[in-house]
């Protein structure tokens, strides 16, 4: 019993289900050891809340607190990121950067001015495609989201969702834990307790009391701490339950307990590999390596966390416009991008750099990456294959994207 409740106590009685020794407990015992350990979990959940309220007072009570520390990194680029060195080469790429950003920033204040004549104009998809200006991209997510309108619809309902969440969310702990992992050398959530991971504390527990089907899973927090980066927290709580909910992106799907939309998505990579990259596919086959390994993060964060942060922002960019199609015509590029190199790699470094290496800086500019990106979908789009055939894990017969495979490779 006492295992039981330390289990209880830490969230670890999930692994004890199939125990042996579970199976002894039995439910009743589980029951008394729930009961036993609810006043440890509820005093634990009001500390927990209780630091976030207080912010940096909250931080002052954490022996050590888990933040990047700034004198290990004392460089900061133009994103928020903290660097250990700041090289010439970076210095330059970051001022012509700046330069472009500071050229394009009117051109976007003329397209926002006139917001319904540009929001579905090729136009508009150009100008996402070369990247939208740091200081107009919490505005335009917003715009392209919706933000303000669905705000205006549910006055008062964000407050009412963060203290709901306060109250009752089952996910507390989980929250806390991740938020601690998350952008650890960004700027703005470096500072335990600090004013961002506030933020992302209340959207992230506001959200799960809101969305009782999905509630709170991982991979959340890195969608929403983007958000938090360009709009405050009350746009960013209303930016999240867009891209969750709105047809385009429907990410909602993704975080059911139900994977359907998931596996539906993976194995429409999966058939698209087949079909473009057969030789690349044959030796990810042979290698023991899943399409399911390494799509499930990239699809349910959208590539964040998972590319060089500056590409990151640009893939966002795309999404937001695009949706949930852009998420096949991303994974499709990065691999063709690495094909070379994944080729030569074998066993665990094959894994390893699916996983984690594409983290690393790529061998080409952002630039140039959305472009291919951009040819990409227009390929996909010419072969009919950008989104998943409706039904795609229920068929039993090839579908006829299958059936143009040969004629796909070309």
């Amino acid at each position: 019993m006492a295992l039981l409740r330390f289990a209880v106590t830490h969230g670890a009685w999930e692994q004890c289900l199939g125990s042996p020794m579970w199976v002894r407990v039995g439910c009743l015992s589980y029951s008394i050891a729930m009961e036993a350990v609810k006043p440890q979990l509820t005093q634990k959940r009001e500390v927990i809340i209780r630091k976030y309220e207080q912010g940096c007072r909250g931080r002052a009570q954490v022996e050590h607190p888990e933040e990047e520390d700034i004198n290990t990194r004392p460089f900061i680029n133009y994103l928020g990121i903290l660097q250990e060195k700041m090289l010439l080469r970076d210095r330059i790429l970051e001022a012509k950067h700046r330069h472009q950003e500071a050229q394009r920033v009117e051109k976007w204040l003329k397209m926002i001015k006139h917001w319904t004549q540009y929001q579905s104009s090729k136009k508009m998809e150009s100008r996402v495609y070369k990247g939208i200006p740091l200081p107009m991209r919490g505005k335009v997510w917003s715009l392209l989201l919706d933000v303000d309108k669905v705000k205006a619809d549910n006055p008062g309902k964000y407050q009412q969702m963060k203290e709901q969440g306060k109250l009752l969310s089952e996910h507390v702990h989980q929250i806390d834990a991740d938020i601690r992992r998350t952008f650890q050398n960004h700027v703005m959530f470096r500072q335990r307790y600090g004013v961002k991971q506030q933020a992302l504390f209340h959207v992230l527990l506001a959200y799960s009391a809101f969305d009782h089907e999905a509630g709170y899973r991982q991979g959340m927090n890195w969608v929403a701490a983007v958000l938090l980066m360009f709009l405050d927290e009350d746009d960013a709580f209303w930016a999240l339950t867009q891209l969750m909910s709105k047809p385009k992106h429907a990410m909602h799907g993704f975080y059911k307990a139900n994977r359907t939309k998931l596996e539906r998505l993976q194995q429409h990579h999966d058939n698209i590999l087949k079909c473009r990259v057969p030789k690349l596919k044959k030796h990810l086959d042979s290698q023991g390596v899943s399409t399911a390994a390494y799509t499930q993060k990239w699809f349910q964060q959208c590539f964040v966390d998972e590319a060089p942060f500056s590409l990151v922002l640009r893939f966002f960019d795309v999404y937001i416009l695009e949706g949930e199609a852009m998420l096949t015509a991303m994974s499709y590029t990065a691999l063709k991008i690495h094909r070379r190199y994944l080729l030569k790699c074998r066993g665990n470094s094959l894994h390893e750099y699916l996983q984690d290496g594409l983290r690393r800086t790529w061998d080409m500019r952002d630039d140039a990456v959305l472009r291919r990106l951009q040819a990409t979908k227009e390929e996909l789009v010419k072969f009919k294959c950008l989104l998943p055939p409706s039904g795609l894990l229920q068929c039993t017969v090839p579908s006829p994207f299958l059936l143009r495979g040969s004629q796909w490779r070309g």
